[in-house]
């Protein structure tokens, strides 16, 4: 009986063990179909890419004939975006070859300080420029920092770190690279450590930092989540260690540990003692890392050359990437006034600042996103009546549901087409004119279409009014005063809402209630003139007989 439990439990387990074995066969052929499938992706998009990239050199070189300036930036634009998105196919080829173990490793003797000390010179400008500090370190003896590795990936190691760090790295900051020998021989390392004093990391994100496609939580827009990836391993294919830590709001370190080089036969080899009086010579994808952070924002001009700009439709773009901000600019900037603002939080204070006709967002932005941004504006009475065009990668219909929930009034999907993207802003705000000249004609429009129960402003806005009719002096300021709000927001809100300015839609509220009390027969026409607060008759009845066609006299009941 006993040897029965035991066999059957055997059997059991030796069943187990080979189901474990089968799945482990196939998580495995099915990590190898993945790999190969982004290999083949990635090998596919390069000839297209190749092609396009030939052509831009071209145009830059004047084969083409010659450029104006709106055009050579555009072109500039676009080789940045091709070294950008070279770089990713780059990274996702690199790690492909790494997990099929076909990656060769070039190694020479080379000392990682000097290494240090030559990538500084390539991202001091960059540096300079955000009013980051970047300092390279060397602790203890320069001898003893050799380690024998492939130069191209330990460069690549570095310009990821430092890459990171002062992008992450606010003004007056500081980004500090160490080198420092660790341990004693046969054991020693060359240790580097790389840290700043910027936003730091989430703890519960850290243990996923080196994982493919991840993201921190609170990380800038850019990228895909493969650099500090290949980092690993690169660091891994020599034996080396990574690791991290970090505190929010006080910045991060990364340290790695390679094994030292052990003999110092080499150690004086020019070949390995980088120059560092001119920047190194890498690949142009990898200068992709910096592509975004090193444009200078374009200063744009809002003339176009015509004389009554002030009366074109303003629209406020909430976008953070800098290239993107200036096609939408170029798209938009014939027919319609543009403001640029780099996030949702951004763009929220320029919503109630400045009261636009249209507000075109991203949704995946740093401080602010895109459905924050919607919420919050949806929520404030004084500018949740303006139309909120989302724009964004997200293409799932998850997103797209979750963006018209939060209060969008369109949604549209990068790549988008021009003209549709053009007919789209159109449509939006066409909308909202055809909404000013119904209510114009109509006053129970308002009250029928339901937005006089939704809009707080507005309504506090028309009971003052009715409240104060006889005050002669009755104007903005002090209505604006009254209900808390800037004379400009009230001008805004009123105008979108009815067609009219503030000033416009008292007098005619004026002039309404006369001809009601007029019509009813509720007293004489210098009675209700004085009563809707009109001090000069003469003034009542020119005012009237434009508005209705007809005489005071002529309106009594």
């Amino acid at each position: 009986m006993k040897k029965n439990r035991v066999e059957q439990a055997l059997k059991a387990l030796t069943e187990s063990k080979a189901l474990t074995e089968q799945q482990a066969l196939r998580l495995e052929e099915l990590n190898k179909q993945k790999s190969r499938f982004f290999a083949n992706i990635s090998h596919e998009l390069r000839t297209p890419l190749t092609l396009i990239k030939g052509h831009t050199d071209l145009a830059l070189s004047g084969k083409y004939g010659p450029l104006t300036k709106s055009l050579q930036a555009m072109f500039f634009q676009l080789e940045g975006n091709i070294g950008r998105l070279s770089l990713q196919i780059e990274q996702l080829l690199q790690l492909s070859r790494i997990e099929s173990g076909t990656e060769q490793l070039q190694k020479v003797p080379l000392n990682m300080y000097q290494l240090a000390l030559h990538l500084k010179s390539m991202f001091l400008s960059w540096a300079d420029q955000k009013g980051v500090a970047l300092i390279v370190e060397l602790g203890g003896n320069e001898d003893a920092a050799w380690v024998h590795a492939d130069k191209s990936k330990m460069e690549q190691v570095l310009i990821n770190l430092m890459a990171n760090a002062i992008k992450h790295t606010e003004k007056g900051g500081r980004v500090t690279v160490i080198t420092q020998a660790a341990g004693k021989a046969p054991e020693s390392r060359v240790g580097l450590c790389v840290k700043d004093t910027g936003s730091g990391i989430p703890q519960d994100n850290l243990p996923f930092l080196f994982d493919r496609f991840f993201q921190a939580s609170n990380a800038q827009k850019g990228g895909v989540g493969l650099g500090l990836a290949v980092v690993k391993e690169c660091v891994a294919l020599h034996q080396g260690q990574i690791s991290v830590s970090s505190k929010l709001g006080e910045g991060s370190a990364f340290q790695v540990f390679l094994p030292a080089l052990q003999t110092e036969a080499n150690q004086h080899n020019p070949e390995s003692r980088p120059e560092t009086k001119e920047p190194p010579i890498i690949h142009p994808a990898v200068k992709s890392v910096m592509f975004e952070e090193q444009q200078t924002r374009p200063k744009f001009s809002l003339k176009s050359g015509k004389s009554n700009r002030d009366e074109l439709p303003l629209i406020l773009i909430a976008e953070d990437e800098t290239g993107l901000q200036e096609y939408l600019h170029e798209l938009l900037i014939e027919s319609y006034r543009v403001h640029l603002v780099n996030n949702g939080r951004e763009g929220l204070e320029a919503a109630r600042a400045l009261m636009p006709d249209l507000i075109i967002s991203d949704i995946m932005m740093p401080v602010m996103d895109g459905f924050e941004f919607c919420r919050k504006l949806r929520n404030d009475p004084t500018v949740n009546f303006i139309p909120f065009v989302m724009l964004t990668a997200r293409t799932d219909e998850e997103h797209q549901l979750a963006g018209l929930q939060k209060g969008a009034d369109a949604y549209l999907p990068k790549p988008f087409n021009a003209a549709l993207f053009i007919e789209t802003v159109k449509n939006q705000i066409d909308a909202k004119k055809r909404l000013w000249a119904k209510f114009a004609n109509d006053q129970s429009y308002l009250e029928s279409a339901g937005l006089s129960e939704k809009d707080e402003l507005f309504d506090k806005f028309e009971k003052m009014i009715i409240r104060q009719l006889n005050d002669e002096e009755l104007n903005i300021a002090q209505l604006s005063e009254q209900l808390h709000v800037s004379q400009r927001q009230l001008q805004r809100k009123i105008k979108d809402l009815t067609g009219l300015t503030p000033k416009q839609y008292v007098v005619q509220k004026r002039l309404q209630t006369a001809h009601k009390l007029l019509k009813d027969n509720a007293g004489s026409v210098s009675e209700v003139a004085y009563a809707v607060g009109y001090g000069s008759l003469s003034r009542f009845s020119s005012a009237f007989k434009k508005e209705f066609g007809k005489s005071p006299s002529e309106a009594i009941g």
